[in-house]
């Protein structure tokens, strides 16, 4: 569906069905892909020794909860947010590295780099962003484009002081402004957010019932191979992570310890 004809149709419903479905069917092929041995590689034992956690199922839950979270956050700006800009916003994929969308009028040239939200967002990473957009403004140029060029960074929601980038090449646009600017329309942003909650709620009930699923796996398995008596052993936790020999003792193929010099012969 084109982004002209889902305005014609006035069928965001649609599109947005279509874009959860993206969203849940890679938050599936995600979750099945994660074995216990990569998820407990993936999380700090410390932290949840420190949350004082003692049940093996409490422990799965809040790591498997835990990655979710972090993976949701990566799926849902690719399969949902951009996919419905593409296919309801008045504008363009781009085909420059480290942009997504163009929207051009007769006097604009407007290259957007759309993320998820300003949290996650540090201080470098906008100093990286301008950088960016500093090699973008250029590379339109030599491609010939004389329109004036605004350079966009877009947050999907939250707010953001348009000072944070007063002395960047880009302006940022977040939450409600940016959903107006890219679709002309001031409420989309709670049209979106009501379509995806009518929607929501059927497809995560097949979803939760994998995932119990998936739970009651990685909880036997972790039983088995990480407590002794029903007791969690932190410290074959802590050892996946801590490989037991020490790099300047380990011996190579070669024979020879790895960070030791052979001895020199005496002179005679």
């Amino acid at each position: 569906m084109s982004s002209s004809d889902a305005h014609d149709s006035g069928d965001l419903k649609q599109v947005v069905r279509q874009c959860l479905d993206s969203f849940y069917t890679k938050k599936l092929k995600s979750l099945r892909s994660l074995t216990l041995t990569n998820l407990l590689l993936r999380k700090n034992p410390y932290l949840y020794r420190a949350l004082g956690i003692q049940e093996p199922s409490e422990l799965v839950a809040a790591m498997v909860d835990a990655y979710i979270s972090s993976s949701d956050e990566t799926i849902f700006g690719k399969a949902f947010f951009e996919e419905v800009v593409l296919q309801y916003g008045k504008v363009r994929r781009s085909g420059i590295t480290g942009t997504d969308f163009i929207r051009e009028t007769e006097q604009d040239y407007v290259v957007i780099s759309l993320k998820s939200g300003p949290h996650a967002f540090s201080a470098s990473q906008y100093d990286k962003q301008n950088a960016d957009f500093t090699k973008v403004f250029q590379t339109l140029r030599e491609q010939g484009i004389r329109k004036h060029i605004d350079l966009v960074l877009g947050m999907s929601y939250g707010q953001v002081s348009p000072n944070r980038a007063s002395s960047y090449i880009y302006r940022i646009s977040s939450g409600r402004q940016l959903w107006q600017e890219l679709t002309d329309d001031p409420e989309f942003y709670i049209k979106l957010l009501d379509i995806i909650g009518d929607y929501s709620v059927q497809k995560r009930v097949a979803y939760q019932l994998e995932k119990s699923a998936i739970l009651q796996r990685f909880t036997a398995e972790f039983i088995s191979l990480y407590t002794e008596a029903g007791i969690i052993n932190w410290t074959a936790l802590v050892n996946i992570n801590a490989p037991a020999s020490s790099p300047a003792t380990s011996t190579p193929a070669s024979g020879n310890p790895t960070n030791k010099r052979t001895p020199r012969k005496p002179k005679t």
